[in-house]
């Protein structure tokens, strides 16, 4: 079954949340990578404090069970809310009053309100199972992939959040899209952007589908990994013909980054041979948060180069090392100068994922990088995606 977007069939055992009572300081540097300008971007303010209030969904799990705490930054202060420990779900989607998860294996559709932490079924249920998922701009509805039991057929489904009455959007023949049909990526004013489904591989193409009439229309055929707030600028690692060596993993090299507005030709921004590129966020103005690591089976240690990135105004400027190969899982930018941070710092099955607040440096000249670490969570084999609830 292919995974859905965001979300996991196990989750993650909290251990230990708070915002910690020391940062630490790092110099950061200029990458010496070839790089194009992106086609629009601009230097970050160097006041690393949101520009409003920001809430972020963090999500972390491990096989006993998914974790989900609220961050809450504003005036330069943060908050911290536990929404509920250890239970097996997972989130296809949120804003800042409800998220839309799936529990029983991804076999039935629910609401987990963001205050109460009350679960509220909404009768949608599919053996084959469900997602990914987005939330209607108002929050009224859903739109959800739905795959029938034998894994062949599909339909996008749209939910009324309050009635759980479901109508079929659209129904994906078993022959198109790669035979994984369509996912829901985003629900914008315009239209609900989906892209076709991979059992493997990174995603390509983007369309939009008309949430009344099912009209689809196609945006760009182009790979993307990350797409921006506004919905139109999109980043992606792709490959590139550098001379690398084998690469130990599926597919060639992702070594060569790129970013640019949607549907649009992108800007190559940094590239380098035998360097393993993953897009983890994207703003409106094409500044890519990003990380520069080894192959996923490599067994040597990380150079002193792979770590964080900041690329921004034609720069990319190395913000932190690695101690191990996909220690930075995700990032979201939170505001001028910050971002927020999944560090895997030890992985396995006695695994250890921290959530830090990364103050970053728009700059390589006598800027120093700090980090506070808001929760630490343990378990076997911890991940996390973050979302930033911005409705």
């Amino acid at each position: 079954m292919k995974p859905a977007l965001l979300g996991w069939a196990a989750g993650a055992v909290l251990v230990a949340c708070g915002q910690s009572a020391s940062s630490v300081p790092i110099t950061a540097t200029v990458s010496p990578s070839p790089r194009a300008s992106p086609t629009a971007s601009a230097s970050p303010s160097t006041s690393a404090t949101p520009a409003a209030s920001v809430e972020v969904l963090s999500i972390t799990a491990t096989y006993a069970g998914v974790t989900i705490h609220v961050l809450t930054f504003s005036g330069g202060s943060t908050t911290d809310r536990i929404v509920l420990a250890h239970q097996k779900l997972n989130v296809l989607d949120a804003n800042r009053r409800v998220a839309l998860i799936t529990t029983s294996n991804s076999t039935e559709l629910a609401t987990l309100d963001l205050n109460t932490a009350a679960v509220r079924g909404l009768g949608v249920t599919s053996p084959g199972g469900m997602g990914p998922g987005v939330l209607s701009p108002d929050g009224t509805e859903a739109a959800v992939a739905v795959r029938a039991a034998d894994l062949t057929n599909y339909e996008i489904l749209v939910v009324d959040l309050n009635s759980g009455v479901s109508r079929t959007l659209l129904q994906v023949p078993a022959s198109s899209y790669n035979r994984a049909g369509l996912d829901p990526i985003r629900w914008t004013d315009t239209g609900i952007l989906v892209s076709p489904a991979r059992w493997d591989g990174p995603r390509v193409a983007l369309l939009n589908l008309d949430s009344q009439s099912a009209k689809l229309t196609p945006l760009t055929d182009a790979q993307f990994d990350a797409l921006s707030p506004d919905a139109r600028m999109i980043s992606a690692a792709g490959h590139a013909n550098l001379g690398d060596v084998q690469f130990d993993g599926q597919g060639g090299w992702p070594n060569r980054l790129s970013v640019g507005p949607l549907g649009a030709p992108a800007a190559v921004i940094a590239q380098q041979v035998n360097r393993a590129f993953k897009v983890l966020d994207v703003t409106n103005d094409g500044s890519v948060i990003y990380t520069s690591d080894d192959a996923p089976f490599a067994t040597r240690a990380p150079a002193p180069d792979m770590g964080l990135y900041l690329e921004t105004s034609s720069h990319s400027i190395h913000q932190l090392g690695e101690t191990r190969i996909s220690q930075w899982q995700a990032a979201r930018f939170v505001g001028d100068g910050l971002a927020l941070v999944a560090n895997q710092t030890v992985g396995g099955s006695s695994g250890t994922i921290e959530i830090d607040l990364v103050s970053l440096c728009p700059s390589g000249d006598g800027c120093s990088v700090t980090t506070k670490t808001l929760e630490t969570d343990s378990g076997m084999y911890p991940t996390a995606v973050l979302f930033v609830l911005s409705r």
